[in-house]
């Protein structure tokens, strides 16, 4: 099947989850019902796009019934149903061939004469263009930057509602973080309304970056819930808790930062789940399955040196095998050291010295990463020194941050 989908066009105007969504239609409607669908990560392989974005193109379908989600079994092309706009798409294609004219209709047009709304009516027409038809007579009188901050608000509303299912589903985000979405989506509302209005590309364009931003950290959640909840249950609790306190660190970064630490504190330690301990140190492990899944690179980064990882690879002679991945000297990273160093194993707030204390107990003394815990202790020290000392300057009054204190 994945050889039927093609590849996305980066130089369309229509949105990536929506041109997967138009291709997996294609596929779709011609399949036999009870059909299963690639896994997300197939499709986001063949795609090159993020799981979030695959989700976002698979709820299209699914909300026009044509496919079904089974729990832990995949996605299924359901009984032939036609609805939504898909059907309307069938009547405007059978408009086309019993008229002379090869070319779409416009929006208004499609619109009244199927009595849907314009937002419809831009979908059937992205849809039927991505089959072949002719769009260039809708797209002269249309304004780019509508057409565009309408993207942006529709890739917005689809990635929050998707991202808000997941959670009331898996509970993989915190409060504080589910608040963050819903306020993605205010915002985004607000600032592509502005941009239709004043035609602001650049006003548009930092929407867009804010939504990646967002949907890469939801990513990233949900990939270290499907490698540990089940398999790493402490250690999953541990990572919550490390990524809650993250979520709180992150509103004082720039959003590029902002994410990247918010992402690689949901997956620093996704390098323990058993199907992915290949060499056993998991911060290289880790680093080795997000290069592979196509993880930010600076991201891949934080994983494989987190928390002083490069004294734990000169214990274990992969030191030469983890200078594949620069260490990013910045306070993102100190931030994620601090993060990760100031809670325990059951995602408890502790103390630094005490959650070094606590390692040492827990693997003895003649292993190796109590070892590398006193070759790396200063680097451990000067970061977490670093972290609490930016942390001050930006704490006005007492908060969560006191935790560890």
């Amino acid at each position: 099947m994945l050889d039927e989908l093609g590849k996305l066009d980066p130089s369309s105007g229509v949105a990536p989850y929506r041109q997967i969504a138009t291709r997996l239609y294609a596929v779709v409607r011609k399949a036999p019902a009870g059909t299963r669908l690639p896994s997300n990560v197939e499709l986001a392989a063949h795609f090159g796009v993020a799981r979030m974005t695959i989700r976002a193109a698979v709820a299209e379908l699914v909300h026009d019934g044509l496919v079904v989600t089974r729990q832990g079994s995949g996605v299924f092309v359901a009984a032939r149903s036609a609805s939504g706009y898909f059907k309307v798409a069938e009547a405007v294609r059978s408009e086309l061939a019993n008229s002379e004219c090869d070319q779409l209709p416009e929006v208004a047009v499609v619109a009244a004469r199927h009595g849907v709304s314009e937002h419809v009516a831009r979908r059937v027409l992205d849809l039927l263009e991505a089959e072949g038809l002719d769009r260039d007579v809708r797209r002269k009188p249309r304004c780019v930057d509508t057409d565009a901050a309408e993207l942006a608000l529709g890739a917005a509303v689809t990635a929050v509602e998707a991202a808000q299912a997941s959670i009331r589903r898996q509970r993989t985000l915190s409060g504080g973080q589910r608040e963050r979405m819903a306020e993605l989506l205010r915002g985004l509302q607000q600032v592509t309304r502005a941009a239709t209005l004043a035609g602001t590309a650049e006003t548009l364009e930092l929407a867009q970056q804010h939504l990646q931003a967002e949907t890469a950290v939801l990513d990233a959640a949900h990939l270290a819930h499907d490698y540990l909840a089940e398999a790493k249950p402490r250690r999953w609790c541990h990572v919550q808790a490390v990524a809650e306190r993250a979520g709180e660190l992150a509103v004082h970064l720039p959003p590029h930062e902002a994410s990247a630490l918010r992402a690689a504190a949901w997956l620093h330690d996704i390098g323990y789940a058993p199907d992915l301990a290949a060499t056993g140190f998991h911060p290289l492990d880790g680093a080795r399955f997000l290069t592979s899944a196509g993880t930010d690179a600076r991201v891949i980064a934080l994983v494989a040196h987190h928390s002083a990882a490069a004294s734990e690879a000169a214990e274990v002679g992969l030191d030469a095998e983890l200078s594949v991945y620069p260490d990013d000297e910045s306070i993102v990273r100190d931030l994620l050291w601090w993060c990760d160093m100031t809670t325990g194993p059951d995602g408890q707030p502790m103390a630094f010295a005490d959650r070094m204390a606590e390692v040492r107990t827990r693997y003895g003394p003649d292993h190796y990463v109590s070892r590398a815990l006193a070759h790396g202790m200063p680097a451990r020290t000067a970061a977490v020194e670093r972290a609490e000392a930016w942390i001050a300057e930006r704490r006005s009054s007492p908060t969560a941050l006191d935790r560890s204190s």
